[in-house]
């Protein structure tokens, strides 16, 4: 059953379970390299997982549309989507939160040095939180 037959089984389309299918399916467009479509599933998982529970997963989840972002060359998009992850990832204490810093600090290397200055602000928040948090 895909995503819309468990949307419909669930009963109302906001809730966790259609997060997870459509972080699924962005993954699905990832390796795809659709990135377009990609940002747009991150972007709608991250909306079905508002509240505190999913917090973690949900940062995880700007990380990666932030990625996408990134990937389009939507360098100001990426480096707000990437923020706002940092700021839910402050309490988290997670190996795959760290890895995800790490993703972020490595594609705002490219951005940092060609003087972007969302990305040189981004990236010292980053390092910040990953001092914080090793």
């Amino acid at each position: 059953m895909g995503c819309a037959g468990r949307q419909r089984r669930s009963g109302w389309p906001g809730t966790p379970e259609r997060g997870a299918c459509t972080g699924h399916t962005a993954k699905t467009f990832h390796t795809l390299g659709d990135h377009a479509n990609a940002e747009r599933h991150y972007a709608t998982s991250a909306r079905s997982r508002i509240d505190a529970k999913h917090q973690r997963i949900t940062a995880l989840t700007l990380a990666a549309q932030g990625s996408e972002q990134a990937a389009q060359g939507h360098v100001e998009a990426a480096c707000d989507t990437w923020g706002r992850s940092l700021d839910l990832l402050g309490g988290v204490r997670s190996a795959r939160a760290v890895d995800a810093v790490g993703g972020i600090r490595r594609r705002l290397g490219v951005f940092h040095r060609r003087g972007v200055t969302a990305a040189a602000d981004l990236d010292e928040r980053a390092r910040s939180w990953q001092l914080a948090h090793t």
